[in-house]
């Protein structure tokens, strides 16, 4: 079956549409990349690699609500995606979220090993986890401890 002009002038269009969503992320142009996600989201194919993609640009586009059900549902459909656990753990994180954020990086290492970003990843929310001052069950002198830490961080 042969594409119609009409099926190749919207291929186009979806693509250009991306093009410009990668442009508006990599000038860190947050409000005008969540401008174009937010149609393109319900426009867009409805497969696990343009899925991801539109999950990954709604994090980078400072909108982890977002990306978060999107990166799930692949993972409900393939739990095995190395990728879409990073991106959730990435989605995690940024919603503040740690633990559970923690849990996807493991995930996305255990599947994918080598992968340096989320070993970046892992290792900045283990720190942020060891430093909780107001992490339940601590001692009074260990949350001090652990505030005085971090004030000296900043």
């Amino acid at each position: 079956m042969e594409k119609s002009a009409a099926d190749d002038a919207s291929a186009s269009e979806l693509k250009a549409r991306f093009e410009l969503t990668d442009l508006l992320s990599h000038q860190n142009s947050r409000a005008a990349l969540l401008a174009e996600l937010l149609p393109l989201q319900n426009e867009a194919p409805d497969d696990d690699a343009t899925r991801k993609k539109l999950g990954n640009l709604f994090i980078a586009a400072g909108a982890p609500a977002r990306a978060a059900p999107i990166l799930r549902d692949i993972l409900r459909r393939r739990p095995g995606d190395a990728e879409a656990h990073a991106g959730l753990g990435s989605a995690e994180f940024a919603l503040g979220n740690y633990r559970m954020a923690q849990t996807e990086f493991v995930t996305a290492l255990r599947l994918r090993p080598n992968d340096g970003d989320t070993r970046k990843s892992l290792d900045l929310c283990s720190l942020v986890l060891e430093l909780d001052p107001a992490r339940r069950g601590l001692s009074p002198d260990e949350q001090y401890a652990r505030s005085l830490t971090l004030v000296e961080w900043c």
